[in-house]
């Protein structure tokens, strides 16, 4: 028997609209037929705290480790589009105010998530050309500085594995232009546009430090070829709207690429190019990525035309996904300890399954 998802349903009584979770069990008789039913659980569960050592099980994840390039499967029921799932990865230094309920410390869940999204991310990359072999670590993963600072949004497919993520790194409202990523860009060194550049971001920093709010950057999207041209690109960047507005933000910017029309999708999606005195700044070449970048700034106050409902609607379950977060006082894994498994290795499965 396995929980496939969870959801919730009113009373019969439409006056009354209290919600009640429910849990959708699948029972497997044999390969050909299932068994669904369903259990309706207490409202409070599981938004009540609950005991350190709790297994994983008990916030529905379930983490599988076998051979192969991805070795980590993991299964949510909180948050899910539809029929997909998302998780939040938490960075170590991330402000613990924010308004997320399901908040689950484990540095070894989180470190397993983050070392799959980076081979998602080194193999989406790779046959875009957008990267070379020699980028990726020995067990194919392209990681970045930025990794362990930021916030992931992880989209999971039917089967648990993540096939979608977008990174987010939030600054504090004092950040200063030199403190962002986005200040050792090309764009940032270009003899023609460097200064207009650097005037227009510094412009939006002021404008997020007099609203209090924290300045995002927006980057590492990558997408499975088996979520291209379905909506869940298009999920992902209305979730980006509503991560931000939660942690609370407003303002971010997104170096986007023109390969495979991202850069044109994120510009229909809110996106706009930076200005100097009215003047768009253009698109630049980005020798590292070997493509054609574009500098975009998002206001998330304001949700792309006819998609507010959409996007507060994914607020609402981001605010109840599961948020996996790294410990800084706890073990953390070394880039040997993700080298993939041997044949004699026991799974994490099997280790849950004896626990």
């Amino acid at each position: 028997m396995r929980v496939r998802g969870i959801g919730r349903l009113a009373t019969p009584d439409s006056r009354s609209r209290t919600p009640f979770r429910i849990i959708l069990l699948t029972h497997r008789f044999n390969d050909s037929s299932r068994f669904l039913s369903f259990a309706r659980c207490s409202r409070n569960w599981p938004d009540t705290p609950s005991p350190p050592n709790l297994p994983l099980r008990r916030w529905g994840l379930h983490i599988k480790s076998a051979t192969g390039s991805a070795d980590t499967t993991v299964v949510a029921l909180l948050g899910d589009f539809g029929n997909r799932s998302v998780i939040l990865l938490a960075p170590s230094n991330r402000d613990r105010t924010t308004r997320f309920r399901n908040v689950w410390s484990d540095n070894s869940l989180h470190d397993q998530l983050q070392a799959e999204m980076q081979r998602l991310r080194g193999r989406i990359y790779l046959g875009d050309g957008a990267i070379r072999p020699g980028d990726l670590s020995i067990d194919g993963r392209h990681s970045t500085l930025a990794d362990d600072q930021s916030w992931h949004l992880l989209l999971l497919d039917e089967k648990g594995n993540i096939a979608g993520c977008a990174r987010y790194r939030v600054h504090p409202p004092l950040a200063r232009f030199e403190d962002l990523g986005v200040a050792t860009s090309a764009l940032a060194r270009s003899t023609q546009w460097a200064s207009a550049f650097r005037t227009a971001v510094e412009e939006e920093l002021r404008g997020a430090r007099k609203l209090g709010f924290p300045y995002v950057e927006m980057g590492g999207w990558a997408i499975a070829e088996h979520f291209r041209g379905t909506r869940h690109f298009l999920l992902s960047v209305l979730a980006s709207y509503a991560f931000v507005r939660l942690i609370p933000g407003a303002f971010a910017i997104c170096p986007a690429t023109e390969r495979n029309g991202s850069a044109a999708v994120l510009r229909r999606m809110g996106g706009r190019l930076f200005e100097m005195s009215t003047t768009p700044i253009p698109a630049y070449f980005d020798a590292r990525y070997g493509c054609q970048m574009q500098m975009l700034r998002f206001d998330a106050r304001q949700s792309p035309l006819g998609y507010e409902e959409n996007v507060q609607q994914l607020m609402a379950r981001l605010i109840e996904c599961p948020v996996i977060c790294a410990n800084p006082s706890g073990p953390r894994k070394t880039q040997n300890d993700f080298a993939l498994p041997s044949h004699n290795s026991k799974s994490l499965g099997a280790i849950a399954t004896a626990a």
